[in-house]
């Protein structure tokens, strides 16, 4: 992996971060491990750059599992037994709050990903997005706790535009589009398009690569 300017390279066996058992730099389990700046956990030396974990000086990950490749950029948190896999990068200002979250995965900046999401592989969330666990928002926490709770489920290959809000119990199908701005509160057929609050469901295009760059139809 490239090293960006003002990074080190420090070599240690597989760990998990901020917890106990073979934990990076003596960390005591529950307590945040904070380095002096940007450093690069390399768990073996062979094949470095594909192996490399990054968590940045200013990131909050504590009683959290942060796998290899993955990085964690700055002001951004991985708290409360959340997980992270391999080669996913985890964007400034984004809580991933006792979530679980896949492999090769980008989640861009001020994400907030609650307790009950899980998030599969090779999933793309956008700036600004939502994930929501409670149906009735309240100081009160009665029932919170409760097994039966509701959940949100991302299945592997789905992109989540800007600014989408992804309500409780949602289930999003794998390789699904939701358009920026568009609120969720029903669950995603597998390969379709979800655009902004119409509860339109289109079929992605198969060009689609070609057609980044251009405006939602």
């Amino acid at each position: 992996m490239a090293m960006r300017q003002g990074e080190r390279r420090v070599r240690l066996p597989e760990a998990r971060l901020a917890e106990g058992r073979g934990a990076a730099g003596g960390c005591q389990s529950g307590v945040l491990s904070r380095l002096a700046r940007p450093v690069a956990i390399c768990p073996v030396a062979m094949g470095c750059r594909a192996l490399a974990r990054m968590i940045h000086a200013l990131a909050l990950v504590e009683t959290s599992f942060v796998a290899a490749g993955a990085q964690v950029w700055q002001f951004a948190s991985v708290i409360r037994c959340a997980m992270v896999g391999e080669r996913t990068s985890i964007g400034p200002y984004t809580k991933v709050d006792g979530a679980q979250i896949g492999s090769d995965c980008r989640i861009e900046d001020h994400c907030s990903i609650n307790p009950g999401t899980v998030i599969g592989d090779r999933v793309f969330v956008g700036p600004g997005v939502r994930f929501c666990n409670d149906l009735w928002p309240s100081t009160d926490k009665e029932g919170f706790e409760s097994p039966t709770r509701p959940t949100v489920i991302v299945e592997d290959d789905v992109s989540i535009g800007a600014g989408a809000i992804i309500l409780p119990g949602v289930r999003i199908g794998k390789g699904a589009l939701v358009a920026a701005g568009a609120v969720v509160g029903k669950s995603v057929a597998p390969g379709v398009v979800y655009r902004r609050n119409d509860w339109k469901a289109l079929q992605r295009p198969a060009d689609w690569p070609k057609r980044r760059m251009r405006y939602v139809a």
